[in-house]
């Protein structure tokens, strides 16, 4: 609403003075991209529990005069709304988001000391704060930051405090942070490290016991070189360790959690394993029923190399293979092995001529292709007979997609 420029007051019979918005029952006030609307926000608003405001810089409040619910569940504050933020001065929330809020030099101290904060998301700012010393509020469940890579991340010391944060994700941001000490957040149950292009190590100490942890994800981190093998993740769930170019290998001795039920992994982490290692690997992993290979220039005979010598877990559900460009078949009776074969997924194998048709095991319910043009060219032909071997399970893709499948 970017020309509305002021309030339309209610006034009447049964309006009392000083309730002009007479709407004690509304639960959820939002307001974006008004930027000439003038004037105080609504009061009273009993009943509020989420409130947002964005690209409405005209606003102002004075929050000894606003008799809003005091305990609200959500709050978001975006582009422009720094002034506003004394509007949480004698408010409880879970929930707070702040969005574009380029002008912002610090968090307001009544968000860093308060005890009920359990939420925090911070994105797309650009200004340069520090937490080095001060933290966040100790009372987080979640903390999400994207796109904020002026922050500076609290000291090792300081994330000791933490111990009721359950999930961490940093997405491109925190660009001075070098290292990651697993060992700091004892109740961690979900990690995102996205884009964090100065990690060099992600470490652990204290007998390498990470109890709670569910889900680990590292992505796109240009510069991590280490890590750490004697991490214990009796809990972890989820692994993917994906676009790590400086990571060179992965340790059989790293002890995943026989939990483990997706793994999503560069294939060329899995290169320093021998034979040998990678089969213990996989028999470990009992629960395993989905993995996603990316490959890597240096790397692609290996997954022929699982399959031929029948190293997948036979009960594997679901197989994605993205980015072997250099791949040009792949071993039939390895594929067949996977007698519980449900989903098979390749992306952008560009040299991949054709598929084993008659060897795909018979369980095998999605074949989905996408940015393969040998293979699409093979199939598209819907009277050649290698399109009538696998029509009941084919899906060719002609839409953008960042090959993340399962």
């Amino acid at each position: 609403m970017l020309e509305w420029e002021d309030w339309l007051l209610f006034a009447g019979e049964g309006i009392s003075e000083g309730k002009n918005f007479p709407f004690l029952c509304l639960k959820s006030l939002s307001l974006s991209k008004c930027p000439k609307l003038r004037g105080n926000l609504p009061s009273p608003l009993p009943s509020l529990t989420e409130f947002s405001i964005s690209e409405s810089n005209q606003l102002k409040v004075t929050s000894s005069e606003l008799k809003w619910n005091t305990s609200l569940e959500a709050i978001h504050i975006g582009e422009g709304g720094e002034d506003l933020f004394s509007l949480i001065d004698n408010l409880s929330y879970r929930e707070l988001l702040i969005e574009k809020c380029d002008n912002l030099q610090s968090l307001p101290k009544m968000i860093l000391n308060v005890n009920y904060l359990q939420i925090l998301d911070l994105k797309d700012i650009s200004s340069s704060i520090s937490f080095r010393t001060e933290g966040f509020p100790t009372s987080l469940k979640s903390l999400q930051i994207k796109n904020y890579v002026n922050l500076e991340f609290p000291s090792h010391e300081i994330w000791c405090k933490y111990t009721s944060l359950q999930t961490l994700k940093i997405f491109n941001s925190c660009h001075s942070l070098t290292s990651f000490p697993l060992d700091c957040y004892p109740g961690l149950e979900n990690l995102w490290l996205w884009e964090c292009p100065s990690i060099e190590a992600i470490t652990i100490q204290g007998g390498g016991l990470a109890p709670k942890l569910v889900a680990f994800v590292v992505r796109d981190c240009k510069n991590l070189m280490s890590l750490s093998d004697q991490i214990d993740l009796p809990s972890l769930e989820l692994l993917w360790l994906q676009w790590l170019p400086k990571l060179a290998s992965f340790s059989p001795r790293c002890c995943l959690s026989s939990k483990l039920h997706t793994l999503r992994v560069d294939i060329g982490i899995l290169s320093s394993m021998s034979k040998h290692e990678l089969g213990l690997l996989f028999q470990r992993l009992s629960s395993l029923s989905e993995i996603q290979l990316w490959g890597c220039s240096r790397e692609e005979d290996l997954v022929n190399t699982l399959l031929k010598e029948l190293l997948l877990p036979k009960f594997l559900q679901g197989l994605a293979l993205s980015c072997f460009r250099s791949l040009k078949l792949l071993e039939g009776n390895g594929l067949q092995h996977l007698i519980s074969l449900q989903r098979l997924h390749i992306f952008h194998c560009r040299s991949l001529e054709s598929l084993p048709e008659d060897q795909l095991p018979s369980s095998l319910e999605l074949l989905h292709i996408y940015k393969c043009p040998l293979l699409e060219a093979r199939y598209e032909d819907r009277k050649q007979k290698y399109f009538s071997k696998i029509a009941h399970i084919l899906v060719m893709e002609k839409k953008d997609d960042d090959g993340v499948i399962i």
